[in-house]
């Protein structure tokens, strides 16, 4: 299981990979992705298969503050339910 998001100049590639071939896919994505990016993009490789990377992960809570427009787009993909739809400025749950 991998994904992969970016920030800025910044590329996550995120997976969980026991033999290592999800690995090999999702940064080989990440770095062909970010080869048609305008400049560069610095990839940071998240190992979830590992067990300090899944302990980080539970800490991990979306974003959102009152700037928010209100278009609950964000609750609506978000793939743990975590933004609550009735105020996205509420989180219910932890993120991915």
């Amino acid at each position: 299981m991998g994904g992969l998001n970016s920030v800025g100049n910044q590329m996550n590639a995120l997976y969980f990979s026991a033999t290592g071939t999800t690995r090999k896919i999702v940064t080989g994505i990440a770095e062909k992705l970010s080869e048609n990016m305008t400049g560069k993009a610095e990839i940071k490789n998240l190992d979830f298969s590992l067990p300090e990377a899944r302990n980080r992960m539970r800490k991990i809570s979306p974003k959102t503050n009152s700037d928010c427009t209100d278009y609950k787009l964000c609750a609506s993909v978000c793939p743990m339910g975590s933004i609550d739809s009735g105020d996205v400025t509420k989180i219910t749950g932890i993120c991915i």
